[in-house]
């Protein structure tokens, strides 16, 4: 079971919970693809050093799709990462000053970025490789405009 919905207070509701996004595997998945045909064909060496470069890529990101979670709630967001070492993030909604996206061209391209939630007294919550970051900002957005009005 994980962890946002072992961690759900009285009367809370998930809204929308989101993990990294498979793509992030595309350039790791190309440059084993690539080391693997110039190492039968061409150069081993060559080929063999992009094979090891690539698994150094994709190790991260499949722990990161493995361990990560962003969850939103009627009540909090909350974000949980980490694989032996685990790391959470809780903030209620009314203490959330704003919500920061960051994405490259081809996280664009493939719709994953970074979603930053920044909460009063200065803290900040970096989640990486977050699927469909525009629509989770929108409904974050939605959901303090509902709990601010509804006190």
């Amino acid at each position: 079971m994980s962890y946002v919905k072992t961690n759900l207070v009285k009367n809370e509701e998930i809204i929308k919970l989101t993990k990294p996004s498979i793509k992030i595997m595309f350039v790791p998945l190309l440059w084993l693809v690539l080391g693997f045909a110039l190492a039968m064909s061409y150069s081993y060496k060559i080929g063999s050093t992009l094979f090891f470069l690539a698994l150094l890529q994709a190790i991260p990101r499949y722990l990161a799709i493995y361990t990560t979670e962003l969850a939103l709630t009627n009540q909090r967001i909350i974000a949980k990462y980490g694989l032996i070492r685990r790391n959470t993030f809780e903030i209620k909604l009314d203490k959330i000053e704003s919500i920061n996206l960051d994405q490259s061209i081809f996280a664009r391209l493939l719709n994953y970025g970074y979603v930053a939630v920044n909460g009063s007294g200065g803290n900040t919550c970096d989640i990486p490789f977050i699927d469909d970051p525009l629509s989770f900002r929108k409904l974050c957005n939605e959901e303090i405009d509902k709990y601010t009005t509804s006190k």
